[in-house]
C-alpha cells in the first residue's frame, strides 16, 4: 500500500496544537508530532486575518492616511502606523532617520533634492506614508530603535491620534479573537449562501457551485449547515427544490473529513429527515414516486459514510403505499401476464431433424427423372 507523508512547521506551538486538535479525528490521514526544526525569521505563509494587523488601512485621502471615526470628526481621526514588510525599505528608513537626527532637517532636504527621481526614496514625498515620520518623532522622544512606547499620542495640537505600530510576533501564534472570528461567517457570506440556496436546482452545476462555496468557507461550516437545514424546514418549498437542498446537504457532509466542531450531525440529520417525512405525506402521488427513491439513495449514501445511525436509516420510509394509485389516480389492474422469454441463441433446425424423417422426405435422382417424363407426356 503506497502512502504519502508530509511535514508542516508552525511558527507557534499553540497554532500547531490547535491544528492537531482539529485534524486528530480525520479518517483519510494520520496526524502527529514530528521533530523540532529551526524557525525562519519570517514565515512562509501568514494567514490573511493575521496579516491585516500589520498592513495599513484602506486609503482615506487624508494626510498620513488618517482614518476618521465619523464623517466630520477630524480631531478623532487615527493614524495607524505600520512597519513595512519590505526589509530593504525598513532598513533605508531607519538609516535615514539616524542621519536626520544627527545632521538635522537640512540633511533631509538635501536628500530629497538629490533623490527626487529615485523610487526607493518615495516615502519622503508620500504624505500617506506615516512610518518614517513616526520613527523620527519616536527617536527624538528618546525611544529606542528596537523598543518604543505603544500609547496613542497627538503629534500636533488638534491633530490626529497616532497609534504606534505593533511589532510582528509570529511566534506568539494567532490571537484567540482572530481564531474565533474565523469560525463564524460574515453577514455578506451568509447572505450570499442564502441567495445560492434560493436559486438552487437539480442540475449538477448548481449543486456543485453551492457545495464549493460551502467548502471554501469551511472555517464557518457550522453556519453553512445551519442555513441549509433551515431552508429544508420551509413547508412552501417545492419538492424539486427541497430535493436539491437534500443533495447539497449530502455533498457537503460527504466532503467533510471529520465532524465539524460544535456540530451534532446525527441530530441535524434526524431533524431534517423527520421533517421530510411529514412533508412527504402531503406530496402528490406522482411527486412521491419521483421524490421517495432519491431520498432513500441519499440516506443509503450517508449510512455508507457512517454519518447516519442504523436506527434512523431503518425508520426511513419514503415509499408510496400500495393503496395509492400510481397512474393518474386510476388503480393499476393486477393482471398476471405471461412473460415472453427471449431466446438469445436459435439452434439450427438441421441439427434437430431425425435421420429417418430426412430419408423418407428426400427424393432420389431416378424419382426426379420419372416425374419429368410424366410432365412431358401430359403436355403432349
Amino acid at each position: 500500500m503506497n502512502t504519502n507523508c508530509g511535514f508542516v512547521a508552525f511558527m507557534s506551538r499553540r497554532d500547531a496544537e490547535r491544528a492537531l486538535n482539529h485534524m486528530k479525528n480525520r479518517i483519510d490521514m494520520r496526524v502527529g508530532w514530528g521533530k523540532s526544526v529551526d524557525l525562519p525569521t519570517h514565515p512562509v505563509f501568514i494567514p490573511p486575518e493575521l496579516l491585516k494587523l500589520y498592513l495599513p488601512p484602506p486609503s482615506s485621502g487624508l494626510p498620513f492616511n488618517a482614518q476618521p471615526s465619523k464623517a466630520a470628526d477630524w480631531e478623532g481621526a487615527t493614524v495607524k502606523v505600520t512597519i513595512p514588510l519590505n526589509k530593504k525599505l525598513l532598513a533605508l528608513i531607519n538609516r535615514m532617520v539616524e542621519f536626520v537626527v544627527k545632521e538635522g532637517p537640512l540633511f533631509e532636504a538635501m536628500i530629497m533634492n538629490k533623490e527626487l527621481s529615485n523610487p526607493e526614496y518615495s516615502f519622503l514625498f508620500d504624505n500617506k506614508s506615516a512610518n518614517h515620520v513616526w520613527k523620527l518623532f519616536s527617536v527624538l522622544q528618546a525611544d529606542s530603535t528596537r523598543e518604543w512606547r505603544l500609547q496613542p499620542f497627538r503629534m500636533f495640537v488638534g491633530g490626529s491620534i497616532w497609534l504606534p505600530p505593533v511589532a510582528p510576533n509570529y511566534q506568539a501564534g494567532m490571537p484567540e479573537e482572530l481564531v474565533n472570528s474565523l469560525d463564524s461567517s460574515s453577514n455578506n457570506q451568509c447572505e450570499r449562501l442564502i441567495e445560492i440556496i434560493q436559486s438552487l436546482n437539480l442540475s449538477r452545476s448548481s449543486i456543485a457551485e453551492a457545495m464549493v462555496f460551502c467548502l471554501n468557507h469551511s472555517a464557518a461550516l457550522k453556519d453553512s449547515l445551519d442555513i441549509i437545514t433551515e431552508s429544508l424546514f420551509n413547508p412552501t418549498t417545492r419538492p424539486a427544490r427541497k430535493l436539491a437542498r437534500v443533495y447539497l446537504l449530502s455533498d457537503v457532509l460527504s466532503n467533510c473529513a471529520n465532524e465539524p466542531k460544535g456540530v451534532n450531525i446525527q441530530a441535524i440529520l434526524e431533524q431534517v429527515f423527520n421533517d421530510l417525512k411529514s412533508s412527504f405525506a402531503a406530496f402528490e402521488p406522482a411527486e412521491k414516486t419521483q421524490f421517495g427513491p432519491k431520498v432513500l439513495r441519499v440516506l443509503r449514501h450517508l449510512d455508507t459514510i457512517s454519518f447516519l445511525t442504523s436506527s434512523l436509516y431503518a425508520k426511513a420510509d419514503f415509499k408510496p403505499t400500495s393503496e395509492e394509485p400510481l397512474d393518474e389516480k386510476n388503480p393499476l389492474k393486477n393482471i398476471d401476464k405471461p412473460k415472453r422469454v427471449t431466446t438469445y441463441f436459435v439452434p439450427s433446425k438441421w441439427d434437430t431433424v431425425d435421420p429417418e424423417d430426412f430419408e423418407t422426405q428426400s427424393m432420389s435422382s431416378s424419382k426426379l427423372y420419372y416425374l419429368e417424363l410424366l410432365n412431358e407426356r401430359n403436355k403432349q
